[in-house]
């Protein structure tokens, strides 16, 4: 009877372990996207004061931009391509905006010809890349 007893216990302990890796294999599985599927969507300015800045990262290699003014009005849209690497996006024909007062210097949007290299931070909740000079600096977080 002892046998029997420890022989179901050892059948359950093993079945609930097996049952756990499987489930933590199937998780891992359906939760890692390629980098591609995961940086395609739409990825909003952080913190920003004097511009609403989007930018959509599309499927096709091309990104689009919406940048708007403090007052609302659409100052920038544009349509580009971008690579993808690995954990880095290149933009091409980037506008660097710093969160700079486009109303009172509009001269700065013409300049759209600079390549952008950055690299994407991804966390269990969010994805995210900055632009800036410094660490943490024009960050752009995804929304969608």
């Amino acid at each position: 009877m002892k046998f029997i007893i420890h022989f179901f216990i050892k059948i359950g302990l093993s079945f609930r372990l097996h049952s756990i890796f499987f489930f933590v294999v199937v998780f891992a599985i359906a939760c890692k996207k390629n980098a591609r599927e995961t940086y395609v969507g739409t990825y909003a300015a952080i913190n920003y004061i004097n511009t609403t800045d989007t930018i959509y990262v599309l499927s096709n290699n091309v990104y689009a931009r919406k940048v708007y003014d403090k007052e609302g009005r659409l100052v920038l849209n544009m349509k580009s391509s971008l690579e993808m690497n690995g954990d880095e996006i290149v933009f091409h024909s980037f506008f660097l905006n710093l969160d700079r007062d486009i109303i009172q210097y509009p001269e700065l949007l013409s300049d759209t010809v600079m390549e952008m290299n950055v690299s994407v931070e991804r966390s269990f909740l969010k994805v995210q890349f900055c632009t800036g000079y410094l660490e943490g600096e024009n960050c752009y977080s995804k929304v969608e």
